[in-house]
């Protein structure tokens, strides 16, 4: 507890420049009897879809004989399926400005929807070599998804992976051996 800011707190209410609820949280806070989980929610959840799309890797990878490859890819689209159609539910109507997302686990939810909808999609190609040597399309389609679903529920952190997908098909089109100035 900080008591000169506990004590401005008190004069500025005294003077009206606060109003009562205003004075109320800001003595809360000051006392630390209110304090923000925002970022370590925001943690747990952003592990929390690491650890689930890893493990579902882990799964996949141990398991794929014994399941075998159409089970896999449908369970895997199926979970897919259901975070995108909660998040089509939940989400608020679309605008050309900024909107808040309506829950701390909206953007997370829609990470991991779209995560194992690209991983479904990996792995449908992985196994039965859809797209063939067009293999890089898929990257495409991918980073065309995650480009229009950041847009569309204004994720800064779809965003982000659609950038980063970008990069990564530019380098796949390109070859390893190109450097990024251009030539070589």
């Amino acid at each position: 507890m900080n008591p000169d800011v506990v004590a401005a707190i008190t004069r500025l209410r005294a003077e009206d420049v606060l109003s009562v609820q205003q004075a109320v949280l800001l003595d809360r806070v000051a006392r630390r009897r209110l304090v923000s989980l925002r970022l370590e929610i925001r943690a747990l959840l952003y592990v929390g879809v690491l650890l689930a799309t890893s493990g579902i890797g882990l799964l996949v990878a141990e398991h794929h004989r014994a399941v075998g490859p159409w089970a896999i890819a449908g369970a895997i689209a199926l979970a897919a399926a259901a975070c995108l159609v909660w998040i089509a539910r939940t989400a608020p109507p679309f605008s050309w400005g900024a909107v808040q997302p309506p829950g701390v686990a909206f953007d997370y939810i829609l990470l991991l929807g779209l995560l194992l909808l690209a991983s479904d999609l990996a792995y449908v190609e992985a196994q039965f070599t859809v797209l063939g040597p067009r293999w890089a399309h898929h990257l495409l389609v991918v980073g065309a998804v995650y480009l229009l679903a950041a847009y569309r529920w204004d994720s800064r952190t779809v965003l982000g992976l659609a950038l980063h997908h970008a990069g990564g098909l530019a380098r796949s089109v390109r070859g390893p051996g190109l450097r990024a100035a251009g030539g070589g």
